[in-house]
C-alpha cells in the first residue's frame, strides 16, 4: 500500500476555533468535517488507514506452553 500525503491549503485555519492538542483521530476528523475542511479530513483518514494497515495484528491461537 502506498502512502499519499496531500498538501492542504490552510488559509482558513485562522477562522477555525482551536483544536486541543490531545484530540483523538475521530475528534480531529469530526472537527475538520464540521469546519467545512473535507480535504484535511480526507488526508487524515488516508494517513490513518495507512497506519492501520502497517500495524496489522498477527494473531496465533497456538501456544506450545499451554496444554489443552
Amino acid at each position: 500500500m502506498k502512502l499519499c500525503i496531500f498538501f492542504v491549503d490552510n488559509t482558513n485555519a485562522t477562522d477555525m476555533p482551536k483544536l486541543p492538542e490531545n484530540a483523538t483521530l475521530i475528534e480531529r476528523l469530526q472537527y475538520y468535517v464540521n469546519s467545512d475542511d473535507p480535504k484535511r479530513a480526507k488526508a487524515l483518514a488516508q494517513v490513518a488507514d495507512f497506519l492501520e494497515e502497517c500495524y496489522l495484528w498477527d494473531i496465533d491461537f497456538y501456544n506450545p506452553h499451554y496444554e489443552s
